[in-house]
């Protein structure tokens, strides 16, 4: 089956899943402020403070979901207190100046709410739910509350029993991973120190040191109903849920940032970083890492189609080479990690027994040579984007997908109509494109190589042992 085959067999079965069994072509008809996607219907309004709201009505059954996105600008993060983020956000969701502390959660599980998976990082955080149809007013009851009524509720020693909270967690969390600093080492490396992804993995260090200054000024900066995306689907009407909307956000006040939660200048590498690693692993390792666009561009979706030629389900070049043929790895990975600030693709090899990792970084760069030399034919770039879209696509059927897609959309491009732009990316991918972006983008000299070697007595993470760096060759 060819790639535009495969799209439109993909996207003609959700719509038909969405519309109960009849595949329209003809898009319905529409007021002013409302757009038509792939599932119906999608309205945005904008309130006066400056908060985007997106509805789409949606009645097979009798739940809505919602999500609340904040984006964080540049200098959301202060130097030193790269987890005030985390600390900030943890903190609302445990109380609020109406709610004690637990008491929003104790209110959502009463009315049968279940959570979708809230998260923060240094470009935003995602507060996501899905409620029954007549709980509507719960969880914006519960957000506004964390928006508009939060520096009452809280104190130097709830900020401190917080970061204490999170520290053993993320120390737990490095000691169930032998190679938990390895991201961070990688994102070090890739990153300005100026630029969120540097401080994509955080350390203990940085969150245990926040204080209520740090969380009172950061909440009252990005919190806020300029920075805030929400979305709703469901089983509700769309005028009556805006009113809603309204009701609890529209008299909340601006922030005190105006810059915009973007990054207009992407970094980039301006040669090869090696970064020798010593860890408790019984194995050797290698992963390289390459600077790639960000989040919903053309060549974002080309690298995805590129992380499933290299290691897929259907079609696994690297895969073959290296575990099959050779055998000098037991395993590989790739994948394109996209985010909004800037991307990057990764490739990793864990060795097989008896293999350096120098080794292991000669065997992928042969390996990488021949990538960069072939072109895919039609029918791998078609399995490609089939096992890339398959699962996201089919996953919108729930209407918690698609709140999650309509913020995402709209707070990154404005457009929460996108979905068909979304996957039109993919249905322009040909083998000449991904032939240049694989050149394009994962260069031999443009790079941050991670070198792990097996080393019984180290640290739990790992410890960097070295750091090499050469300049790039000039074209």
């Amino acid at each position: 089956m060819s790639i535009v085959s495969s799209l439109r067999f993909l996207t003609s079965s959700v719509a038909l899943l969405v519309v109960g069994g009849a595949v329209t072509v003809t898009p319905p008809a529409r007021a002013q402020g409302q757009s038509p996607t792939l599932f119906g219907v999608v309205s945005a309004r904008h309130l006066d403070n400056g908060m985007t709201v997106v509805v789409q009505e949606d009645h097979r059954l009798p739940i809505v979901s919602l999500t609340l996105r904040y984006g964080f600008g540049p200098s959301a993060t202060p130097a030193g207190r790269e987890g005030v983020a985390v600390v900030t956000t943890f903190l609302m969701l445990d109380r609020s100046e109406h709610a004690p502390p637990g008491e929003a959660q104790r209110l959502f599980a009463r009315a049968g709410a279940s959570r979708n998976g809230d998260s923060t990082g240094q470009t935003g955080a995602v507060l996501a739910a899905t409620v029954p149809s007549n709980q509507l007013a719960l969880p914006l009851w519960a957000w506004s509350d964390q928006m508009g009524f939060f520096d009452g509720a809280i104190d130097d020693a709830a900020v401190a029993a917080q970061c204490a909270r999170l520290v053993g967690l993320r120390r737990a969390a490095l000691e169930g991973q032998r190679l938990g600093r390895v991201d961070r080492f990688a994102e070090e490396a890739l990153f300005p120190d100026t630029h969120p992804g540097h401080f994509g993995t955080l350390e203990p260090e940085s969150i245990e040191h926040v204080d209520r200054a740090d969380v009172v000024r950061f909440h009252d900066a990005w919190i806020t109903p300029d920075h805030a995306t929400l979305a709703i689907v469901g089983d509700v009407n769309t005028v009556d849920a805006l009113a809603v909307v309204g009701r609890y956000f529209g008299t909340l006040p601006r922030g005190s940032r105006t810059e915009r939660s973007r990054w207009e200048t992407p970094p980039r590498l301006d040669g090869e970083t090696l970064i020798d690693v010593a860890a408790a692993v019984p194995q050797a390792s290698v992963s390289v890492h390459w600077l790639t666009p960000a989040l919903l561009t053309a060549d974002d979706a080309e690298l995805d189609v590129v992380a499933h030629l290299f290691k897929g389900s259907r079609v696994a070049w690297l895969h073959w080479k290296l575990v099959d043929g050779a055998k000098v790895a037991t395993e590989v990975r790739a994948r394109q990690r996209s985010g909004v600030a800037g991307s990057h693709f990764e490739v990793t090899l864990e060795g097989a027994p008896g293999k350096s990792a120098d080794e292991l970084l000669a065997a992928l760069d042969a390996a990488l040579v021949e990538a960069r030399a072939r072109q895919p034919t039609q029918a791998e770039i078609g399995a490609a984007v089939y096992e890339e879209l398959v699962h996201r696509v089919l996953a919108t059927e729930h209407p918690a997908t698609r709140a999650g897609e309509y913020a995402k959309l709209t707070a990154v491009l404005g457009k929460p109509d996108y979905w068909r732009g979304d996957i039109a990316r993919y249905e322009s991918v040909t083998p000449r494109s991904i032939h240049d972006a694989i050149a394009q983008w994962l260069p031999a000299d443009r790079r941050v190589v991670i070198r792990v070697t097996p080393s019984p007595g180290a640290s739990i993470g790992g410890d960097r042992t070295g750091t090499h760096t050469s300049r790039a060759r000039t074209p």
